[in-house]
């Protein structure tokens, strides 16, 4: 598949802005990446459903949610990989999540 190559772009003022998407292979349990807060109704069920592997409220960082189309209006991050919750907090990410699987 031959592809012309990209042509460079003009500088702009407009500040540049790009998604980046990780698709990790193995070892990361996303269900503990971003969970149901311990204040959400769905916590109840989220630790039900993870048993043992269920993240305490101890084991995450809270994320404040402004959607109102959202059922919980605190996440819970995992403490372990505080600098999602920086570059969320920053305004400088976002979470999807149950979008489905992303690659073939």
């Amino acid at each position: 598949n031959d592809r012309a190559p990209t042509l460079v772009q003009e500088r702009t003022s407009e500040p540049y802005k790009a998604i980046v998407v990780l698709l990790l292979s193995g070892g990361l349990d996303s269900f503990n990446v971003l969970t149901p807060h311990t204040s959400c109704r769905l916590y109840r069920s989220y630790r039900k459903n993870r048993e043992v592997l269920a993240l305490r409220d101890s084991e995450m960082m809270p994320i404040s949610n402004s959607d109102p189309d959202q059922p919980c209006e605190t996440f819970g991050v995992n403490k372990r990989i505080p600098i999602l919750k920086e570059i969320y907090d920053n305004g400088h990410g976002q979470f999807h999540a149950n979008i489905g699987h992303l690659s073939k």
